[in-house]
């Protein structure tokens, strides 16, 4: 089976015929630097609600608007059949198309200061605890074991377990105390 080329629709009209590969190419660059609400308001304006067909679509050659088929659309556009059928379902609404990427409320807000702070001044106390020898955080080797430390911030406080993982304390751990110890276990 052989595939289409980057501008054969498959249509039975032809559509895309009546385009230059200029004028494909011209209609391309229309999205280039643009955002998604940018592109998606720009195809909204290029597909008109009729009674039938239900929808008529059309592509720019210069100002002059040119009615093509479905299958044409998609393809001088360069878009996806589940793209168009989004919009049209909103022309159907009489909806603007919005780009709701990362706005469904469900994301973890960014860790407040106040947990950093904790973060750091235990890491202090563990670090203290280490040099004047009264708590021993490496293991035989001498290595210190962050580990250990994050255990005991953990005991000291069970529910900051949801907020701090031990990859999280790490981190931390490297960008702020990572010179003063020679010798760390990960």
């Amino acid at each position: 089976m052989m595939g289409r080329s980057g501008f054969e629709s498959g249509c039975d009209m032809n559509c895309i015929l009546n385009f230059t590969k200029h004028e494909r190419v011209a209609i391309l660059r229309k999205f280039a630097n643009k955002s998604k609400d940018e592109i998606d308001n720009h195809l909204y304006s290029l597909i008109e609600k009729r009674e039938k067909p239900k929808f008529t679509y059309h592509a720019l050659k210069g100002e002059e608007r040119h009615v093509v088929c479905r299958k044409a659309f998609i393809s001088l556009h360069n878009t996806s059949t589940k793209a168009v059928y989004r919009l049209t379902k909103l022309l159907e609404k009489d909806q603007v198309p919005e780009d709701f990427r990362g706005k469904h409320g469900h994301q973890r807000s960014p860790r407040p200061q106040w947990v950093n702070d904790m973060m750091h001044h235990h890491m202090l106390y563990c670090v203290s605890l280490q040099d004047i020898g009264r708590h021993d955080f490496t293991d035989d080797a001498g290595v210190l074991v962050v580990n250990r430390m994050y255990q005991l911030f953990v005991d000291m406080s069970p529910w900051m377990e949801y907020d701090v993982s031990y990859y999280v304390y790490l981190r931390y751990f490297k960008r702020h105390f990572g010179g003063h110890c020679s010798t760390l276990d990960v």
